[in-house]
């Protein structure tokens, strides 16, 4: 339960250092009115340091894993099908024909009957 772990751990560190800000402003003497603001931006401020800290953990613990390899120069095999899709903005008829002309050169260089575009 990996991420449950991850979100517990950033819940734990921010829960203890917005309670020490908290308990700081409280001790203080400040006024119902500023506690509250300092909890607001505490638990934000907390919530962000919380997260750096367990991405850094969690960055210097898990080992990365090597992705198998695949070969495809014999052609796609259908179980492994693809489509490819290139994220657009259609801002204007002339950036219209410029994708069109684009995915169709992306075809012509990559034809193969299992790999598809859109």
């Amino acid at each position: 339960m990996p991420l449950l772990l991850f979100i517990s751990a950033i819940l734990l560190l921010t829960a203890v250092l917005s309670g020490i800000a908290l308990t700081v402003a409280v001790s203080t003497g400040a006024n119902t009115w500023a506690v509250s603001v300092i909890g607001v931006v505490s638990v934000v401020a907390a919530m962000q340091l919380g997260m750096a800290l367990v991405n850094l953990l969690a960055t210097m613990l898990v080992r990365p894993e090597s992705l198998p390899r695949m070969d495809f120069s014999k052609g796609i095999p259908p179980e492994c099908r693809t489509l490819v899709v290139v994220p657009t903005m259609l801002t204007s008829p002339e950036g219209i024909a410029r994708l069109i002309e684009d995915l169709e050169v992306r075809f012509v260089a990559n034809q193969d009957r299992h790999l598809h575009f859109g």
